[in-house]
């Protein structure tokens, strides 16, 4: 119980309310808005053909709708379903609320009331896997721990029926969420937690293997490549390990971010040009500035990947194996590899829409089309395993000769 908590009586609360989208838009600034976002898409989109879609169909038939009259929170959302009709998975509408929380999540700057987790979604289980814990957090002090799946909230099954997560997730500050966990292994159980105030940054997950030959093998969790402390967490990281044996980074459960972010990362393992990004009309080198930190540029290396890798994320590590600089360990990833050109509206949305395939400067491989590839191949599912029955940990430290 956080402490200015301890005289409220800790009786569940319904739900809050869903913040409003963003300010009420006429139709005549849902139009400027729509047309623009149309005619971006047929000039910059990467794919000519529009990914197979019918675009002017597609815009023609959304344009009506708008024209109808359109309430902002369901102009929103359409605008949303219109940008998902390209079908690459990287394209993507976001309101003017969701830009203001995206802002604050690239500068460290979280600020939500929760219980101070984050999760992997299993829509077919409706349940959600733990793959973070604010330490200071009330699931912290609940007892939770990465990879506890989240089965109930209140009761009811942790996600919506379309996927999403459970309304009884939110409340306000000092209300209480009963859960049901099951942790690896074991049965379920039931936890009270209370929703305090979450702020501050995500945090890398960094400490050392335990080997049977004292062997210095570190181990960094990287959550996200889209929050600016990331590269100083890392920097922090490898400082604190100091000279190692050999080094495993984990981005199974990293959805991605900047190019900037990625560029910071890849420089404290490699150097040189990495690639090309190709749009329609024009191609630009993707290079990496070294900046090593105790000895990262040359320990051994292995990277650990996933389905849930997207992004800059498979840009990680598909750069640093194209190179030779790392060893893979894992599942293939989904190929999500465009970057993206972010529209800003007038109304505060955003649209991102993919506007650069990527071609690595070794192998010229399509990874759209292919994924990142493992080394070695490792099927095991988040909830299923711990950091210290992980078999894909297990798989680097054996392709480092160390057990």
């Amino acid at each position: 119980m956080p402490s200015d908590c301890a005289g409220v009586t800790p009786a569940a609360t319904a739900p809050s309310p869903s913040p409003t989208p963003g300010r009420a838009l006429t139709t005549t600034a849902q139009l400027a808005v729509f047309d623009r976002l149309v005619s971006t898409v047929e000039s910059d989109y990467v794919y000519p053909d529009f990914h197979g879609v019918d675009w002017p169909a597609v815009a023609a038939s959304y344009r009506k709708q708008v024209q109808a009259g359109l309430d902002t929170t369901t102009f929103y959302d359409d605008m949303g379903k219109l940008m998902e009709a390209l079908g690459d998975r990287h394209s993507q509408f976001l309101t003017p609320a969701d830009v203001e929380a995206l802002n604050a999540e690239l500068a460290g700057d979280t600020n939500y009331v929760g219980i101070g987790v984050s999760v992997q979604a299993s829509p077919a289980q409706r349940s959600a896997t733990i793959t973070g814990i604010d330490p200071g957090s009330t699931a912290a002090r609940a007892g939770l721990k990465t990879h506890d799946t989240i089965l109930t909230v209140d009761g009811q099954p942790a996600l919506t029926s379309d996927g999403g997560p459970s309304p009884r997730f939110d409340g306000p500050r000092c209300s209480v969420e009963t859960l049901t966990v099951a942790s690896p292994g074991a049965r379920p159980r039931m936890a009270t937690v209370v929703r305090d105030r979450v702020t501050g940054r995500e945090r890398i997950d960094a400490r050392l293997v335990k080997t049977s030959d004292g062997s210095r093998i570190g181990y960094i969790f990287l959550p996200t490549f889209a929050d600016v402390t990331m590269p100083g967490q890392m920097a922090q990281a490898l400082t604190r390990f100091g000279r190692l044996d050999a080094l495993i980074v984990d981005v199974r459960e990293n959805p991605g971010g900047l190019e900037r972010m990625l560029a910071s990362m890849l420089g404290y393992f490699t150097s040189g040009v990495s690639g090309r990004f190709v749009s329609r009309t024009a191609t630009r080198t993707f290079r990496i500035e070294s900046s090593p930190n105790s000895g990262s540029n040359t320990v051994p290396l292995a990277v650990l990947i996933s389905p849930h890798t997207f992004s800059s994320a498979e840009f990680f590590a598909g750069i640093l194996k194209d190179q030779g600089r790392a060893r893979l360990v894992g599942e293939k990833t989904t190929g999500l590899i465009q970057s993206l050109h972010v529209l800003r509206l007038d109304d505060g949305s955003e649209a991102w829409i993919a506007e650069e395939g990527f071609e690595p400067a070794v192998s010229h491989a399509d990874w759209a089309t292919t994924g990142i590839v493992p080394d070695v191949q490792v099927s095991a599912g988040w909830e299923t395993f711990t950091f210290e029955t992980d078999p894909a940990i297990a798989s680097a430290l054996e392709l480092f000769g160390r057990r």
